[in-house]
């Protein structure tokens, strides 16, 4: 592999996006996540007026579904790349500053006070959080009482190898039973998982 080559791959690290590259990646990436985020989405009863929490949005694709399911809802976005921030005010302009708040923040260090949020999303993210279980905990920590938490992920076989070793990242890829062990830990109560129809997509529910 050339340096321009190594420097695109870095560039297109699902887990930190850079540059163009970067951006260019999390559109594809809104496209071809949106099978997982019609199944597993209605997994949480939407209702009006939520406010929601959509911990490593990506490129925004989850942020604009979610502003559908809830009617007149407030979502706050989070994701420590600047271009994830980026292309989700632009894939969502319309209701930036009004429904949706982005911040450029750490899910294991939320910028946010207790109890705020009715609901809490994470699409294709959690494979990539060093401190999973500390993650977890500032999610609850945000939630108001019985607020749930809905884990979404396109791989939960540990034995397929080809996403980490394509980008040559640090990436854990759960199975179900893990990620439900580990939102116990994290405090979450009623946790479930649902594996999806092609046996590959899983969705995990907890409750504060």
């Amino acid at each position: 592999m050339n340096q321009s080559e190594d420097m695109k791959k870095k560039a297109e690290n699902p887990g930190r996006p850079e540059g163009q590259a970067g951006i260019d990646m999390l559109k594809r990436m809104n496209r071809s996540h949106e099978p997982l985020r019609n199944w597993g989405l209605p997994h949480i009863h939407w209702v009006p007026e939520m406010h929601i929490l959509d911990a490593g949005c990506g490129g925004g694709g989850t942020i604009r579904d979610l502003l559908t399911l809830s009617e007149n809802s407030m979502v706050d976005g989070i994701d420590y790349a600047e271009e994830s921030i980026t292309l989700a005010g632009r894939v969502n302009a319309e209701a930036l500053g009004s429904r949706l708040r982005l911040t450029r923040a750490d899910v294991a260090e939320l910028p946010f006070d207790d109890d705020m949020f009715d609901a809490a999303t994470c699409v294709e993210t959690v494979y990539f959080w060093p401190r999973a279980v500390a993650g977890l905990e500032e999610i609850r920590r945000v939630l108001r009482p019985g607020g749930e938490i809905l884990i979404l992920n396109e791989a939960s076989d540990p034995g397929t190898t080809d996403w980490s070793s394509r980008y040559g990242i640090p990436m854990k890829i759960y199975r179900p039973s893990e990620l439900a062990d580990l939102l116990e830990t994290a405090g979450f109560s009623d946790v479930s998982y649902d594996v999806g129809p092609d046996g590959k997509m899983l969705a995990v529910c907890g409750r504060k």
